[in-house]
């Protein structure tokens, strides 16, 4: 018996050693969701910024900054764009391409075969995927036009510069997550 409990362990072992490690969302039950892989925190109400000019967005951002912080994190801000990715360009890297591609398991959306695919939208609440909806990231698109900042789309999905008067959903992201304990 004490044999097969031997055996039994070092398959167990061997099982769990082969299977792949995968990043994973985790809700961390304060209104945030965390990312094992980039380790960024992000407000679980991926539309509780409303649509903003994106100075109010930024304004906005600002302000869950104050008082302690949201869920009492500080350090909350728009999600970083990659600065290689161009206009119009359907970019997976950046923190909203890496979200929607290597977290949330969608593939492209709009000007694809992959038009019908419902967007995964995991364990976030109120996340916009209409193609005529963007997100602000926390960039200017200086070299896309005066006066715009980049955004994201999560229905395309694509990074393209607008006009910082526009009105697009903000969304918040940090660095790092408190623990569960």
């Amino acid at each position: 018996m004490k044999t097969m409990t031997s055996i039994f362990c070092a398959l167990a072992i061997v099982i769990g050693l082969s299977v792949p490690a995968y990043a994973k969302l985790v809700d961390m039950r304060d209104g945030t969701v965390y990312d094992t892989d980039t380790q960024l925190s992000w407000l679980k109400d991926a539309g509780a910024g409303g649509e903003k000019t994106w100075d109010d967005a930024v304004a906005w951002i600002a302000s869950l900054n104050e008082k302690g912080g949201f869920a009492s994190l500080t350090g909350w801000r728009l999600p970083a764009a990659d600065p290689a990715c161009g206009d119009y360009s359907s970019c997976a890297t950046g923190e909203m391409g890496h979200l929607y591609y290597a977290e949330l398991g969608n593939a492209s959306h709009g000007n694809s075969d992959n038009n019908d695919a419902p967007i995964k939208t995991g364990p976030f609440t109120n996340l916009e995927t209409s193609p005529y909806k963007e997100y602000w990231l926390g960039a200017e698109a200086a070299n896309t036009c005066q006066g715009c900042a980049w955004s994201y789309n999560f229905y395309f999905p694509t990074v393209r510069g607008e006009y910082k008067s526009n009105h697009n959903f903000a969304w918040a992201v940090r660095a790092g997550a408190r623990s569960l304990n």
